[in-house]
């Protein structure tokens, strides 16, 4: 059972999956069929890319694998590759059953070398690897320092799954017809009211889609964290502000089931006050986006007004 069962997975993005998971798993059995090996899901941070691509994939039947794109990085160039060559030759050659690969905030516009100058990204390796896989995920080159290229075969090649937050940074050949799928995710206001009422089971779904239409704009994440303050408040509020607290004495098991209570069935009301504390704060993008649309905005009206003083 999967910590994300209650989320309400959009009919486009299941459709994505399904429709690539089996074209490809087809194209075991006829390999001249057209099925692309890569699937890149792009969209800004935040919408819930990666934990509904996997979602998706695992309730569609398939065996889903993480390799964190942050682990493709090392003291050794060669390094960078290992991760994502390694599961795929290990799931490629003993996986029983339909397997996928998600690759989550895969970013290789550039190389990247850390400040001491022990790890490096390299674009050029992995994007040379995901070229051949594209081409041919059956048979895969691989070589070590000092020993010749060896050819090991994947008779059940995992299909993988890329999410990234900016079209720029995958490899133009890689966007050609037949070598890689790329579905552009920005969910619909219906699709984010849909989004809001999995998070939050306890809400109508006509109170789900006023809250997303009361925020237009904010990403999935900025709807999860909406527990997370609606949660703080009400412990505030039962702790009270400035009574005497020990932990060591206080009833846990209380303070526990009100969470889970409140977790389960917050209501509309808690979480719009939620909602209006995140969208004010200081770490909220879209909020520093529009303090700085407004100043400049406002720039701009006063050199209009100076301009037409000097006239």
């Amino acid at each position: 059972m999967s910590q994300h069962d209650h989320y309400i997975i959009p009919n486009r993005l299941f459709e994505l999956v399904r429709l690539a998971a089996l074209k490809f798993e087809a194209r075991h059995y006829t390999r001249q069929l057209p099925a692309s090996a890569l699937v890149f899901v792009c969209g800004p941070p935040g919408m819930g890319k990666t934990t509904m691509i996997e979602e998706a994939a695992r309730r569609s039947g398939l065996d889903v694998h993480m390799v964190s794109a942050s682990t493709m990085s090392g003291p050794m160039e060669g390094q960078s590759l290992n991760p994502i060559r390694d599961a795929v030759i290990q799931h490629g050659r003993d996986s029983s059953q339909p397997t996928a690969l998600l690759i989550d905030d895969l970013d290789l516009s550039v190389a990247r070398i850390d400040d001491k100058l022990t790890s490096t990204s390299s674009q050029t390796l992995l994007n040379s690897f995901l070229m051949d896989y594209a081409d041919n995920p059956y048979e895969l080159s691989v070589s070590h320092a000092n020993k010749p290229t060896q050819i090991v075969s994947c008779p059940r090649p995992p299909i993988i799954f890329i999410t990234v937050n900016n079209m720029g940074c995958i490899y133009e050949p890689l966007k050609r017809s037949m070598r890689a799928t790329i579905f552009e995710w920005i969910p619909t206001t219906d699709e984010m009211a849909d989004i809001v009422h999995g998070l939050y089971p306890g809400l109508s779904k006509r109170a789900a889609k006023e809250l997303a239409e009361r925020f237009p704009g904010q990403p999935v994440s900025f709807f999860a964290q909406l527990q997370v303050i609606a949660l703080d408040a009400a412990l505030k509020k039962a702790i009270g502000s400035g009574a005497p607290f020990d932990i060591r004495t206080c009833d846990i098991r209380r303070y526990a089931e009100m969470l889970v209570t409140i977790a389960e069935k917050a209501s509309a009301k808690q979480l719009t006050e939620a909602a209006r504390q995140l969208d004010v704060a200081p770490t909220n993008k879209n909020y520093l986006g529009r303090v700085a649309s407004n100043a400049i905005q406002r720039l701009n009206g006063k050199e209009d007004k100076d301009e037409r003083h000097a006239n």
